[in-house]
């Protein structure tokens, strides 16, 4: 009875480090932030953080592969909720939108590895973006059909709003006075991946 139990805190303090170590790479980048943070954070020690995570190269591998993991369930589940496109695409942004939202350091962890040569996790983001792009890119082909606009270009569409959005969110103050106060993602989605008599 006392083994599971221990695993139970095991996973529950593996996912507080997790959870921390995002919001620490995400406002600090790789380099500045500190283990010692993290792990104060937490309310464990330095070598009780290493001994869940065998360094801060593996944490941060963890903190990125979690994070995207999460966001292709996020995906997956508004895909098969939904019955038609038009209802689907509006639930697969929406709900993208409150993950982010939910995940404000990870937008900056993410958009940080995208531009930042000098970031450990450059190909991490790669691999883990990739896929994600791709499902989503799927499901506009799969289910979108003829109500898909004919010359839009699917990919560049996709990435234009994901990176309109990292920006715009990771910019902050900035962000908003160049985009203004209301985040118009979920208009611009259907603008471009949906027409007007799909709606």
């Amino acid at each position: 009875m006392a083994r599971p139990r221990k695993n139970s805190l095991e996973e529950a303090t593996t996912s507080r480090v997790l959870r921390a170590a995002e919001n620490a790479f995400g406002q600090h980048g790789f380099a500045a932030a500190r283990l010692e943070d993290i792990a104060k954070e937490v309310g464990i020690t330095r070598p009780s953080l290493l001994y869940h995570f065998s360094s801060k190269e593996n944490l941060y591998h963890q903190v990125v592969k979690r994070a995207f993991d999460q966001l292709r369930d996020v995906v997956l589940q508004a895909m098969v909720v939904e019955r038609t496109y038009a209802h689907q695409l509006d639930a697969v942004v929406r709900d993208m939108l409150k993950f982010a939202d939910q995940r404000p350091f990870l937008l900056h962890l993410v958009l940080r590895e995208l531009v930042d040569p000098t970031e450990p996790g450059k190909k991490l983001a790669q691999e883990e973006l990739l896929p994600l792009i791709d499902l989503i890119e799927s499901l506009v082909i799969r289910n979108g059909g003829d109500m898909v606009p004919k010359n839009v270009p699917l990919r560049s569409a996709i990435m234009s709003l994901i990176v309109s959005y990292l920006v715009r969110v990771a910019s902050g103050d900035v962000g908003r006075a160049l985009w203004g106060e209301k985040d118009h993602t979920q208009e611009l989605a259907r603008y471009l991946l949906l027409k007007k008599s799909g709606a």
